[in-house]
């Protein structure tokens, strides 16, 4: 017979063996997992310290790795909420949070993950409070409300980034599709039919069947085919172009329909293909980066890590790190100097179900911006404004590198002329070697820009058949990425604006207003009426080389576009200090590379081996 555990069972199982973790003789099977992420071992004997400065997704990854290990830890972080780059941001009203609260936290730890507002920094050309003055709306006949949210960092985990979701398995963090392309997207483009959208198939399929036109009839002619089987070839030629029989092109299922199929004897009638002149000329095709190429468009898809599958966690991009707050941990990994640090306050978990547990998210200080890391014989000293410097036998630094590379500027990608200015209270000084230090202010950071609208319908869907993807514009709002989750809801939330590189930098330096009025422009050229199918007045944008702590996106590719840099930066300990994040890694703009460089860091650390070892990579394929 079946016994059902309950939850407060369950809960005070947890709670007892947070208090095993926490004796002497603690089995280092404790913490052992069957995923590859948390397989690290306890040791109830370890004394030794980590600080780690950033509680982004790297910081967050690293605090919890070590604290299974044994290590004592801290993490120092300069604003007032966790995440770093990793920003989600959720709507504004009371009644709203509550419910989510209760969804997904019940306990209502660390409430600070709850993010409704941000603001730029002081150096931000427009720094008003963006607040997510979003809509409430519940599903139809229910009392349950349309989740709703803006990933305004990361937005989506390609298959292939399997550090990334073992980390999701580990912490339980569901996981659903994000879909990159959907047919129905659109396309446009001001040389394409005076700037009339097109959905993407409708360009792609037509390609695709002009190509296979023009080799078939090459083939027809002898000018190729030697060597291969002519039936098999002409085969592949109709199945790739979606061919008539005559070997030409003409109207295919393929490029959709002009008129749906329907119920009894309605007509159906099929889009025609446009020429290849016309695709030529469209501006969808071409040459150049993929991320900053109108001509790219057509291609995306093909590239790996935006090609299916693709996936987001259910609820938002913050659920990982969300979850690694929620980790238990053994109650050693909180005994740090905390006559320096101060007390942790335990309020509310000395009874209950939460008596005697520790979570990661209890070795994270918000509000702590780190100053000073230098080495010193046998440790690390740092010093963030507290009573006295802290002290710690590592130290692992998620921040970007110029921040640690003692410049006032960080060069821009590209050759784009412009640098992004760092104040001075964001700069971190130490004492590493000045080679070092200079190489991390070389390195090149990408600038990034969002804007985020809310949709008064999901008009997308209703009228264009879109469900999830993104739409392109040659305007500088560039995209139009629509939510993969909650079809056929009453509201949903558009990035209205994605750009990067020059264009990133060049959009972050307009007012709040101006970057609002382009992302509307940009959706009108995709979208007729498109201004008032959205909630314009509570739009939101974020620059991210103007969000406090930040300098820009991600690394310029560093690894492929400064490699002496790279190579540089990523030799590791420079004495007792490590970086970690995924401008050190060769996954810039990722959190897979925040993720594996924080997990390579720690092993490091364990195993004594510095980053050039390559038993280090030996369980990586």
């Amino acid at each position: 017979m079946s016994r059902r555990v309950s939850r407060r069972t369950a809960l005070k199982a947890m709670g007892a063996m947070a208090t095993l973790l926490a004796l002497p003789n603690a089995r280092s099977v404790a913490f052992a997992g069957s995923n590859p992420f948390s397989s690290m071992a306890f040791d109830p004997n370890e004394r030794r310290t980590v600080a780690i400065v950033g509680s982004g997704v790297a910081g967050l990854t690293a605090a919890y790795l070590a604290a299974k290990a044994g290590f004592r830890v801290v993490v120092f972080e300069g604003d007032d909420r966790y995440g770093g780059r990793s920003l989600t941001v959720r709507p504004s009203d009371t009644a709203y949070r509550e419910w989510w609260f209760d969804k997904y936290n019940p306990h209502r730890l660390f409430p600070r993950m709850y993010v409704s507002s941000y603001k730029e920094s002081e150096r931000s050309p427009d720094p008003a409070p963006q607040v997510a003055n979003m809509a409430i709306e519940t599903w139809p006949g229910t009392d349950e409300p349309v989740e709703l949210f803006l990933n305004a960092g990361p937005g989506r985990i390609p298959s292939n980034h399997s550090a990334l979701l073992d980390l999701c398995q580990a912490v339980n963090v569901r996981l659903e599709p994000y879909i990159f392309l959907s047919g129905s997207n659109l396309l446009s483009s001001p040389t394409f039919k005076d700037g009339k959208p097109v959905p993407w198939r409708q360009i792609n399929f037509s390609l695709m069947g002009e190509l296979a036109e023009v080799m078939t009839a090459a083939v027809q002619d002898g000018y190729i085919l030697q060597g291969y089987e002519e039936a098999s070839v002409y085969n592949m030629l109709k199945q790739f172009g979606d061919l008539q029989a005559n070997g030409t092109v003409d109207g295919s299922t393929t490029l959709g329909y002009l008129r749906q199929p329907g119920g009894w004897q309605s007509d159906i009638e099929v889009t025609r293909p446009v020429s290849l002149q016309d695709i030529l000329g469209s501006g969808f095709v071409g040459s150049g980066d993929a991320e900053q190429s109108t001509g790219s468009f057509l291609f995306n898809p093909n590239h790996i890590t935006w090609q299916p599958s693709l996936m987001q966690p259910v609820g938002g991009m913050d659920r990982i790190w969300q979850q690694l707050l929620l980790q238990p941990v053994p109650a050693q990994s909180c005994d740090y100097d905390q006559d320096v640090l101060g007390r942790i306050d335990f309020a509310g978990r000395d009874s209950g179900d939460l008596a005697g547990q520790r979570f990661v998210g209890d070795l994270v200080r918000l509000e702590h911006t780190v100053k000073y890391v230098d080495n010193v014989p046998d440790g690390v000293m740092i010093v963030d404004g507290l009573p006295g410097p802290v002290a710690a036998d590592f130290c692992i630094i998620t921040a970007a590198p110029a921040l640690v590379g003692g410049d006032r500027t960080a060069p821009a990608s590209g050759d784009s002329g412009y640098s992004i200015p760092i104040p001075r209270d964001m700069a971190i000084t130490t004492n590493l070697a000045p080679r070092l230090k200079r190489a991390l202010a070389d390195v090149r950071m990408t600038p990034a820009i969002k804007v985020g609208l809310q949709g008064r319908t999901r008009f997308w869907e209703e009228e264009d058949e879109i469900y999830g993807g993104i739409s392109w514009t040659t305007t500088p709002s560039s995209q139009i990425w629509y939510p993969s989750e909650d079809f056929n809801a009453p509201t949903g939330v558009l990035t209205a604006a994605y750009n990067r590189g020059d264009a990133g930098y060049r959009y972050g330096t307009w007012s709040q207003a101006r970057r609002i009025r382009q992302a509307l422009r940009g959706g009108e050229t995709l979208h007729n009426d498109y201004a008032s199918k959205v909630y314009a007045d509570a739009a939101m944008t974020i620059a991210w080389q103007y969000m406090p702590g930040q300098v820009g996106g991600w690394g310029d590719e560093t690894y492929v576009n400064q490699a002496d840099v790279y190579r540089r930066i990523t030799n590791l300990p420079r004495g007792r200090v490590y970086f970690a994040g995924d401008t050190y890694s060769q996954v810039p703009g990722w959190q897979e590379g925040s993720v594996d460089s924080a997990r390579l860091a720690i092993a490091s650390i364990l195993s004594g081996r510095p980053s050039t070892h390559p038993d280090l990579y030996r369980s990586r394929s």
